[in-house]
């Protein structure tokens, strides 16, 4: 009887279950007839050892149960004496991992061996992460002219930053928003380079960086000529 052993001839009933670790086919003579082999586990009266799931491993013989992949690593076939890994870039894999998981759009993992989307950091500075597990920063995905990207949130889109204010200008790649000249206004949201910063108009007076209006009209006596 599978599970089972007789220890002797002539017996009505088997002598007992087979032990832990070890699984009875049908005629098992002994309690530890035979030994559970890794990457499987065999409970007390088991009649054939079983694969560990996905997500588990055993790197040992003679086991019981199965242990959960660590966290870091990933185990995504059954029957596994040991796991596939480190997580890989991008990812990030809890205990029990049969995948590696992705980091979400607009973050990125650069680090092997993460284990919660903890470990998923921001896009980096002047920078937007389209598509989920992303691990490295490439020049086309640069923020967008008129937007700045500082890394103080996740951005997935080359318009994801945020908006460049009046009285200043953003190129291609902005980590802060840049302050329009003197002698110029930054008229409107979204300008994307100095040259679309205005000339303070004549007869009036910008003395200042980052103006959205003149500072005032030019003093009695003197000329102010357009900028």
């Amino acid at each position: 009887e599978g599970g089972r052993y007789c220890d002797r001839e002539a017996l009505n009933t088997p002598t007992g279950e087979c032990d832990e670790g070890y699984f009875c086919s049908g005629g098992a003579e002994s309690r530890q007839e035979e030994e559970c082999p890794p990457g499987h586990y065999c409970g007390k009266g088991s009649s054939e050892a079983l694969e560990c799931k996905p997500g588990e491993y055993q790197p040992d013989k003679g086991q019981g149960e199965c242990l959960p992949c660590p966290p870091g690593q990933y185990c995504p076939d059954p029957g596994m004496d040991d796991t596939e890994g480190q997580c890989t870039k991008g990812h990030y894999c809890p205990e029990g991992a049969i995948d590696p998981v992705p980091c979400k759009e607009g973050t990125y993992n650069d680090i092997l061996g993460r284990t919660s989307d903890a470990d998923c950091q921001n896009c980096k500075p002047g920078y937007y992460c389209p598509g989920t597990g992303r691990f490295e920063m490439e020049n086309k995905f640069r923020c967008k002219a008129g937007y700045f990207c500082d890394g103080s949130k996740p951005v997935s889109s080359s318009t994801g930053g945020t908006k460049c204010s009046i009285g200043m200008y953003c190129p291609k790649g902005t980590e802060q928003e840049l302050p329009c000249p003197i002698g110029t206004l930054g008229l409107k949201t979204g300008l994307g380079s100095e040259e679309k910063c205005t000339a303070c108009p004549k007869g009036y007076v910008c003395d200042n960086e980052g103006q959205e209006e003149a500072s005032g009209e030019c003093a009695p006596g003197y000329f102010c000529p357009e900028g």
